[in-house]
Parts: structure tokens; C-alpha cells; sequence
């Protein structure tokens, strides 16, 4: 079956790391699998953020225009890579998708006026949340490579206002009965989250309707 699964979590969760092992490991079991990205910089629009990201050219993008920035480039994302892959019948896993914009672009934009510039974007079949503590995450990204620029959102006021907004939109969705979606436990060694989360994938593409969304706060 075609599916999309967002594997979502704040800076330094590992959701790049998971959504890559999470890929391979399907792809061992013989399933069709495409590995991709939000913001998607193989297309103009996710060259933009990027650079709006890094604040690269010198440039503080206004947060509204960042929010559109990213819509846009998730309308161009699922036209031009997702959709093929799932008329070619696969399993798209995205690192990151519309919950992001949810998490990240509310703080300083109206939630409702966000929800709005995306209401034309596809949600994905399951959203897997990782969970993992600020300070954890915070400790991950002081031991990246000096030369890689540190983004906008990478500060610890501004993941710990991020984190209790995912939580909040995964609860919402999860009681609106609107997308499958779960939580995963980030703050332990990769090779645990990444069992739970085959298992939790494993489960949804087995039993789609019968499966269960969990969120703990």
C-alpha cells in the first residue's frame, strides 16, 4: 500500500537519522520506499528557507513570509515528489510535514491563519512525534560540525515553546480523529527508537483502520 509517514520532532531530535534508518529498513523488507524532506531543497522554494533558516545573505525573513515560504514549498513538494511516488505506489517517508509548520510557525503567526496557508497541503497517513527533553537536544547540536550555520529556531526558549506546540497539535489531531499519529520516546540510544518506530509502521501498514494513535503529555 502507498502511505506517507512524517517522522516530526523539534531541532536535534533526530528525525533526519530516523526517517533514514526507518527507509532502509522497509526497503530490506521488500517495500517500495521513498526518503524525502520538508523543506525540500532540491526545489527552489527549500533552497530559500534554507538560506532564510541560516540567515545566510545577512536577511531576517518576516515570520509570515517564512510560514508562506514553507506552504509553498510543500505544495511543490507533494506535486512534483510525493504524488508520483505514491501513484507508484510507495511508502513516502518524509522527515518533517505540515505538523511542523504547525509547531514551528504559530509563535509568532495566528495557528488558525497557519492551519489556513496549508489547508491545501496533504496531511500525512501517520505522523511519528520523537519526544525528546530541550536540554538533550540542545547538547546535540553543540556537537555538530563548527562550519554548519545554526538555524533560527535553535535556541532553547524557542524548542521548549516548539516542543509543547507539537504535543499540543499530535493531541489535537489524535482527538479529532483526523490522522493516525504516535509518540516516540527520542531520549534513548537510536538503535531503541528506531525498533519502536519499525514496530509502530510495521503495525499501521498491517492494519491501517484498526490501528491505535497514542500521544502521552
Amino acid at each position: 500500500m502507498s502511505a506517507i509517514i512524517a517522522i516530526e520532532g523539534i531541532d536535534g531530535a533526530g528525525t533526519t537519522t530516523q526517517a533514514k534508518i526507518l527507509t532502509e529498513g522497509l526497503e530490506a523488507e521488500g517495500v517500495k520506499t521513498l526518503l524525502t524532506r520538508e523543506p525540500d531543497d532540491t526545489l527552489p522554494t527549500g533552497r530559500l528557507i534554507r538560506r532564510a533558516l541560516a540567515y545566510q545573505g545577512g536577511y531576517q525573513v518576516e515570520p509570515a513570509t517564512l510560514a508562506l515560504l514553507f506552504a509553498a514549498d510543500r505544495i511543490e513538494h507533494h506535486r512534483r515528489v510525493v504524488q508520483p511516488a505514491l501513484q507508484d505506489g510507495k511508502v513516502v517517508v518524509t522527515d518533517r510535514s505540515v505538523v511542523s509548520s504547525m509547531a514551528y510557525q504559530t509563535g509568532e503567526n495566528k495557528s488558525s491563519w497557519v492551519a489556513t496557508i496549508n489547508d491545501c497541503c496533504t496531511y500525512p497517513n501517520l505522523t511519528i512525534l520523537i519526544d525528546v527533553p530541550v536540554a538533550v537536544c540542545m547538547e546535540r547540536l553543540g556537537q555538530r560540525e563548527a562550519d554548519e550555520p545554526k538555524e533560527i529556531y535553535e535556541f532553547h526558549d524557542q524548542l521548549t515553546a516548539i516542543r509543547v506546540r507539537y504535543l499540543g497539535e499530535m493531541l489535537r489531531l489524535s482527538s479529532a480523529l483526523l490522522r493516525s499519529v504516535y509518540v516516540v520516546d527520542g531520549n534513548r540510544p537510536v538503535e531503541d527508537t528506531s525498533a519502536e518506530i519499525a514496530m509502530v509502521v510495521g503495525a499501521y501498514l498491517s492494519y491501517p483502520p484498526n490501528f491505535e494513535s497514542r500521544v502521552t503529555l
